[in-house]
């Protein structure tokens, strides 16, 4: 098995870089210093990781960027197609199908219109995934570059299959949901491989091709910020799909009786987030047996288990993990109240 391999996203419908009235335009194709993006980034990665692998969404894309490599004499450069899903689109579904295409102990995800990322600091969040489930830069000001992260990759697999099993579309879902994460200051280790930050240059627009703007470093969090829940093995990811799997398929007191195990355990080792999940699946169930009052207080019970993680997020300055856990909480706690 290699050790490392780069997953670059390049499916994305990139709505803000089009133009008002013009054909859509694949910004993966859009030329900074005469070169696309794809290319820029392929060069950044090509001498750190020993596979590359290219995820979109469509064949007629895949044609086309194999084309574009040809003509660069670009050899050995993996594709992958989205798996099929009919709920999940967009990143989630491209790392989770990128993830189980390559064949490596740890991945680092790199978004196509990052074009300047330095083969150092992917390096760091390689070297550093040695230790944690998930490794993601996170600002000053609490926000997480969440398209931008180094991953083992067994483990990467089995959150992603999980997540969009139970249809969590969110990419930052694989942070809120892994043991062991740590979140890089960039004001550490990285900002002494790239003063300017000049990685984490995102072109959103077309603007921005010919002036790029690197992230605000405001903000009063300038330290790493580790995360270790208990580790749990992924039999227990694998358990929670067998539970959905028997609940999609009408087998409604099994699912009940293996989501009620896997709650148990999952609070067990603070895993808040998938205990919150499986809170909520429950309470679908009690909904579809007509047990209201049971579904309202595990609706209940599933919105203290997304305020805990909320509030572990907030003692930490993890505002982005903080708000999406608090946007869950609050959808439960509406719920157990109908």
């Amino acid at each position: 098995m290699k050790e490392r391999a780069a997953l670059i996203l390049s499916g994305g419908t990139a709505d803000r870089f089009q133009q008002p009235n013009q054909p859509w335009q694949d910004k993966a194709l859009a030329k900074i210093d005469g070169h696309p993006l794809l290319i820029h980034v392929i060069g950044n990665l090509m001498e750190t990781v020993e596979t590359i692998a290219v995820c979109v969404n469509d064949k007629t894309r895949m044609t086309g960027y194999k084309q574009l490599l040809e003509n660069y004499r670009i050899n050995n450069i993996k594709f992958v197609l989205d798996q099929k899903n009919k709920t999940i689109k967009g990143p989630l579904l491209a790392i989770a199908s990128g993830l189980k295409a390559v064949n490596a102990t740890h991945c680092l995800v790199v978004p196509t219109d990052m074009p300047f990322l330095k083969p150092e600091v992917a390096n760091l969040m390689l070297n550093t995934c040695k230790e944690f489930d998930v490794v993601a830069p996170m600002w000053p000001n609490g926000t997480i570059e969440t398209l931008l992260m180094a991953l083992n990759r067994k483990k990467g697999v089995e959150i992603t299959q999980t997540l969009c099993d139970f249809n969590k579309a969110y990419a930052n879902g694989i942070l809120r949901s892994a043991c062991k994460v740590r979140l890089l200051s960039p004001l550490q280790e990285i900002k002494q491989l790239d003063p300017k930050f000049e990685s984490f240059t995102n072109i959103n627009t077309q603007e921005e091709l010919s002036t790029p703007t690197t992230r605000s470093i405001q903000g009063t969090i300038d330290q790493n910020i580790d995360f270790k829940n208990k580790e749990f093995s992924p039999k227990a990811l694998q358990s929670l799909r067998k539970a959905q799997k028997m609940q999609s398929k009408g087998k409604t007191l099994e699912a009940r009786a293996k989501y009620k195990e896997n709650i148990v355990n999952l609070e067990a080792k603070n895993c808040y987030f998938w205990a919150g999940i499986s809170n909520e699946k429950l309470a679908e169930i009690y909904l579809e047996l007509s047990e209201i009052t049971r579904a309202k207080a595990t609706y209940k019970l599933a919105a203290k288990n997304y305020k805990q993680e909320a509030n572990d997020y907030r003692k930490s300055g993890c505002k982005l993990l903080a708000e999406r856990a608090t946007f869950d909480y609050e959808k439960c706690e509406s719920k157990s109240r109908i």
